[in-house]
């Protein structure tokens, strides 16, 4: 019984190939939601992208993006991620969190890869409004931005600090088989 994963090509008399499958094909991507009230919410979920690394062809990192909202419901494919997302994530989704008046305080979180932007607007004791844009199209073409805003508690927020973790691996409950962002290739 063979790997589901792997083809065998036949070619002429007794000759055969296998071909293996590519590592974004098996991969098992880790996901990440920050939830709000309402049933909004922006999911992460991780890929390994075929590409060009250090000039030569290999795999780079990268996120699906979903703003999902009752009335929305949008995914961004394949978007490439900076060095470093998955950290510097989880220190604005913590800093935002612990301050007071994160609204005033808190720098919006970008990443210029993907086209993220994270800010947030208003706080109470309990809840921050966060606004989620993304970038239509990140070769230019399109200058157009989607997004959404909405309430989520701060102990989301703050969840969300460790939560994102699994986009990397480095949050226990991520398993075997992910992403390291800080390294930009796969594992």
């Amino acid at each position: 019984m063979s790997d589901p994963g792997v083809t065998i090509v036949t070619r002429g008399r007794g000759s055969a190939m296998i071909m293996l499958p590519a590592p974004w094909e098996i991969a098992e991507p880790a996901q990440f939601r920050l939830a709000g009230f309402g049933g909004a919410a922006l999911f992460l979920r991780s890929q390994v992208l075929p590409g060009v690394t250090g000039g030569a062809p290999g795999l780079r990192v990268g996120v699906d993006v979903m703003l999902l909202a009752p009335d929305y419901h949008v995914w961004y494919l394949g978007r490439p991620v900076s060095d470093g997302l998955v950290d510097r994530l989880a220190d604005w989704f913590l800093r935002a969190a612990a301050d007071f008046e994160p609204q005033d305080s808190v720098q919006p979180f970008v990443d210029d890869a993907c086209g993220l932007t994270l800010t947030i607007t208003a706080s109470t004791e309990a809840r921050v409004c966060m606004e989620v844009l993304i970038r239509k199209s990140l070769d230019g073409s399109d200058p157009d931005v989607d997004g959404m805003d909405f309430f989520t508690s701060r102990y989301a927020v703050a969840a969300a600090a460790d939560a994102v973790r699994a986009l990397d691996g480095s949050w226990p409950d991520a398993g075997p088989d992910y992403i390291d962002f800080d390294e930009g290739r796969a594992r």
